[in-house]
């Protein structure tokens, strides 16, 4: 089976090849806006997310479920 881990470990390598032709090719400061953005969409605030969630690996609780009310004594 796939993990989390391998899918951003071929990810990483391919953003960072990215990163490079970008460094490359763009003013410094425009470069420097570019990679930013480049991170937090391919990182853990853009990316990592929805692979989280297509995954199933929602970490994030919103509370802790439904409460039962039960009369004492058993169901009658």
């Amino acid at each position: 089976m796939v993990s989390k881990e391998d899918i951003k470990g071929l990810l990483n390598s391919h953003l960072t090849r990215l990163l490079l032709v970008a460094e490359v090719a763009l003013p410094p400061n425009q470069f420097q806006a570019f990679r930013k953005v480049a991170l937090d969409e391919f990182g853990n605030s853009g990316f990592g997310k929805d692979l989280d969630r297509l995954l199933g690996n929602n970490t994030a609780r919103h509370g802790t479920g439904r409460n039962t009310l039960r009369k004492e004594g058993g169901a009658s």
